[in-house]
């Protein structure tokens, strides 16, 4: 019988295989999710819709964190924070000079 060497053990290869698919799992993850503000709303829209009732492919409104399919679906994030003016009135205003 020939002596057959071995020159190293399997495990290094499982540990440097599974890192690399728990980073691809990560990477996957990060993609597919994102944050709503609490001053704004999501818009879900599904890029191909073959429901006739989704008018333009609008799924819905959207807030917090979001899970969503990046190659069917987009979300659109609007602001819907209210502002406050507050307008004086001058009693020059609109005259011309003097």
């Amino acid at each position: 019988m020939a002596n057959v060497k071995t020159t190293g053990s399997a495990a290094p290869k499982i540990l440097w295989s599974s890192l690399g698919v728990t980073i691809a799992v990560i990477l996957l993850m990060m993609s597919c999710c994102t944050t709503i503000d609490s001053a704004s709303v999501g818009i879900r829209f599904k890029k191909w819709s073959s429901n006739e009732n989704l008018r333009g492919g609008v799924e819905g409104t959207c807030r917090g964190w979001v899970w969503y399919n990046p190659i069917t679906e987009n979300i659109f994030e609007y602001g819907e924070s209210q502002g406050c003016r507050h307008f004086l009135h001058d009693p020059d205003a609109g005259l011309p000079d003097r």
